[in-house]
């Protein structure tokens, strides 16, 4: 999508992606009318580009030509993680007793029928621009890559994709071989992927700065309060969360989408949402750029994507496909923001939602997110109607 954008000493407001550096209280100001910056304290960005001067993204055989693989650079810093969270009322009686023979800690509570104690909601607000009008469009974002952490172009491939007898079918929307393959990885830019919990269900989120995660608006768990309880745990994989996990405090959006009757273009144009997270997560696993989808780049088969597929692999695993291909993109605009239907040929399923569709390019050693998994056809068909389709 295009948004506006200004810079300040340590800070970058930039529509759903650009305010990285800020601290919680400060993002009042993004989406308070009241307190949005004047004119006069907005200055373009130092990033701007227009998309006649962007390189084309890398192939995939070009891209360990440019992108190095390296060992991390620095020891990991002293950092604590959450591993768990448990919710309960007063009246469950608690007890945490610790287990000498397991070296474990068990958490007791009185026997009852009621449900799990649900977290609170959280706040959920739609950004308003009105105050950007006029400021150039940001379209390029750097990403941020940890000294601490392994570089690696592609993951490593520990599981091959389905190995289907003929004539079995399995519900996902595959054109042609299904290429995709599950991996394990604590090397950028995988580990800034991760699981997306809600309890409506399962989707994939990437962060996209030091306490941002970008997904799927769909995959958030609407409220007549804002926004119901999600968790995110990077690199999870198998139950293991190598960073810990994090919670939503908050979440940002052009717009809520309706999916009871599928998702029309319009909503897929805004099917993406911004999560403030409690913590600065994007420091430990790093977080990917960003960069406004060309038309000029239709048909390039050069788009990776990660997701938590249900069927594959029971949404346990990530898994990372290569090679797709953009074939068309549809703008729609609604209140001076504009957002993108990016059709696609990349292998999908339930749990792929919300999960990055992202680029490499020359001399950079980040990937560049240009939009989220959205929706996949019906009918999947080498063809506009049968696509799946992103949002950008």
């Amino acid at each position: 999508a295009q948004f506006y954008t200004t810079r300040g000493e340590d800070t970058l407001i930039g529509g759903l992606r650009g305010y990285r550096e800020m601290s919680p209280d400060n993002l009042e100001s993004l989406v308070s009318p009241e307190s949005l910056l004047s004119p006069e304290a907005l200055k373009p960005s130092e990033q701007l580009v227009s998309p006649a001067s962007i390189a084309s993204p890398l192939h995939q055989e070009e891209i360990s030509r440019y992108v190095k693989d390296r060992l991390p650079e620095s020891r990991l810093p002293d950092a604590r993680i959450e591993v768990g969270r448990f919710f309960f009322r007063e009246e469950d009686g608690i007890e945490f007793k610790y287990d000498e023979a397991t070296n474990s800690f068990v958490i007791e509570k009185r026997l009852s029928l009621e449900g799990p104690m649900e977290p609170a909601d959280i706040e959920a607000d739609v950004l308003d621009i009105e105050g950007f009008k006029g400021i150039n469009d940001d379209l390029d974002l750097d990403g941020g890559v940890p000294a601490h952490l392994a570089l690696r172009a592609n993951p490593e491939h520990i599981e091959s994709q389905f190995n289907l007898e003929k004539g079995n079918d399995i519900p996902i929307n595959v054109f042609g071989t299904d290429t995709r393959y599950s991996f394990r990885s604590t090397s950028y830019p995988w580990t800034t992927v991760g699981k997306v919990q809600t309890a409506v269900g399962v989707c994939t989120g990437t962060m996209v700065g030091r306490r941002l995660m970008l997904t799927a608006a769909h995959c958030i768990n609407w409220t007549e309060n804002g926004a119901g309880w999600l968790k995110f745990t990077p690199a999870y994989y198998d139950g293991d969360a190598p960073f810990g996990i994090a919670w939503a405090t908050r979440v940002i959006h052009w717009g809520g989408v309706d999916v009871n009757n599928g998702l029309s273009n319009p909503e897929t144009a805004r099917d993406y949402a911004v999560v403030v997270l409690n913590t600065d997560m994007g420091d430990l696993t790093g977080y990917a750029g960003y960069r406004s989808y060309h038309k000029s780049w239709n048909g390039f088969d050069v788009w990776q994507n990660i997701g938590y597929p249900g069927g594959m692999t029971g949404t346990q695993r990530p898994v990372f496909s290569d090679e797709g291909i953009i074939t068309s993109v549809e703008e729609h605009s609604v209140a001076g923001r504009t957002g993108y239907v990016l059709g696609n040929f990349i292998d999908t399923e339930p749990g792929h939602s919300g999960g990055p569709v992202w680029g490499w390019w020359p001399d950079e050693n980040f990937p560049r997110v240009v939009g989220d998994m959205s929706s996949e056809s019906a009918n999947p068909a080498y063809n506009r109607s049968g696509d799946n389709e992103a949002s950008g």
